[in-house]
């Protein structure tokens, strides 16, 4: 736009100096033939046009440089301006008569773009594409430097000749060539990228298929193992207190119900290893304690009770749930599966539980029940392994079957695949060993109903 602006101005400028020589030639005219006073008037009216091309307030120390330049080339100001304008014009689109809308057309400038402004764009995007090469930082730090020095270059490009012009255009081109040279670099170190990344997908691969192998021979080994408790249980049966089902766990009796106040008394204290804040179902009588033949589900008891003070051999317990229209009475029994006056149960507590309901699992819920064993006298046993003495397996929900992986897995998702599968393998197979060796399976409906608890 600078250089569209000095060709306007050029011709202005040698319209200007072509005026002035008219109009002294016209003044001398008028003086030789019409005399001093005709010379005057015409002497003014030439002012008055040459104001219309310059003004006198436009005659500044620029307007005298320009004429001082076109006085030492011998050039008339206007050749000189037209000469800038056709090496502009030159420059630009190679067709020294070309105009502002050609130059334009030519850089894919609009109406209102300007040339710095369309540079300034290029280089920008020059620096966000050679941003995206981070493994050639310190390149991209060179190049940027070279970048800063090629801007000065183009500033001052204005008032260089052709051939300089040719020399920063042959730089740009051995950038262009070294950014050709780091997109291959870039390009290759991808390629090594996805070599190493099929790599460990095969690895991976042969890995699972390692650990499948040692599976399956873990599964042979556990039909062995389930061959020795079997054989270790025969041994101990008739050494130790064996588990009734939970139809037969009936732990003591109503003995007292004093009226209104939702308090009752039993047949068990201090001396049975009863605890403040045990939980314990009422039945009317012990074949209460049965399965839904519908759901397989046991059913909840009369009434839900919590004990609250501990004698030697009784306790006082609240109601801490209640049907409608079926009160407790004396000599209801209660029941909880972990709590035996004269033994103590031992369990097997695995997976996550559900507790509060909120349709979310998680170990610290898991952990809840464990305590909860311990609190009303039970034995855990450690590990995820069932021994010849367990009583009581107490399950929590069964994990969802991991789904397929995708053929382009990442090392993440194989890692959640086995060990998701593994979570599910190890939940049947204990469930299945517990089945086969008649240990009583618990899931969190069975362990809340025939403990007597309630919601937390």
């Amino acid at each position: 736009m600078a250089r569209g602006s000095g060709a306007g101005t050029g011709v202005i400028v040698a319209l200007v100096v072509s005026v002035v020589c008219n109009v002294g030639l016209l003044t001398i005219t008028f003086m030789m033939y019409t005399g001093k006073a005709e010379a005057l008037e015409n002497e003014a009216q030439a002012k008055a046009d040459l104001s219309a091309f310059v003004a006198s307030s436009e005659k500044t120390e620029s307007f005298e440089r320009l004429m001082d330049a076109a006085k030492q080339d011998r050039k008339s100001l206007y050749r000189m301006l037209e000469d800038r304008r056709s090496e502009v014009a030159t420059f630009v689109t190679g067709n020294p008569g070309a105009g502002i809308a050609e130059m334009r057309s030519n850089l894919g400038l609009s109406d209102t773009d300007v040339v710095s402004n369309a540079m300034t764009d290029l280089r920008r995007e020059l620096t966000s594409t050679n941003n995206t090469v981070s493994s050639l930082q310190r390149q991209l730090a060179s190049t940027q430097a070279g970048n800063q020095e090629l801007r000065d270059r183009a500033d001052k490009a204005e008032t260089m000749s052709d051939e300089k012009v040719a020399q920063v255009e042959k730089e740009f081109d051995g950038y262009k060539v070294a950014a050709g040279r780091y997109q291959t670099e870039v390009e290759d170190a991808i390629a090594s990228i996805d070599d190493s990344r099929a790599k460990l997908d095969r690895d991976y691969r042969n890995r699972l298929a390692t650990l499948q192998g040692r599976l399956d021979q873990a599964n042979q080994e556990n039909s062995v193992f389930r061959a020795q408790i079997d054989e270790l249980r025969k041994k101990t049966e008739n050494y130790r207190v064996k588990p009734q089902s939970p139809a037969e766990l009936v732990d003591g009796r109503v003995i007292s119900v004093p009226g209104s106040g939702g308090q009752v008394f039993i047949d068990l204290g201090r001396n049975d290893r009863v605890v403040p804040g045990m939980t314990f179902e009422v039945y009317e009588d012990a074949s209460g304690i049965r399965p839904d033949p519908r759901t397989g589900e046991y059913v909840r008891g009369k009434a839900s009770v919590e004990i609250i003070r501990v004698n030697a051999d009784t306790s006082a317990a609240r109601i801490t749930r209640e049907i409608q229209g079926r009160p407790v009475v004396k000599d209801d029994v209660i029941a909880n599966a972990v709590f035996n006056p004269d033994y103590r149960f031992k369990f097997l507590v695995h997976g996550q539980f559900d507790i509060d309901g909120d349709g979310k699992i998680s170990v610290a819920e898991a952990d809840y029940v464990r305590r909860r064993v311990m609190e009303w006298g039970g034995e855990l046993v450690e590990g995820d392994k069932l021994t010849g003495d367990l009583d009581f397996l107490v399950l929590g929900e069964q994990p969802p079957m991991p789904a397929p992986l995708p053929p382009d897995n990442t090392q993440a998702e194989l890692r959640a695949y086995l060990q998701q599968r593994e979570a599910l393998e190890q939940y049947n197979r204990l469930f299945d060993q517990a089945s086969q060796a008649q240990i009583p399976v618990l899931n969190w409906n069975r362990f809340q109903t025939l403990t007597g608890m309630t919601n937390r």
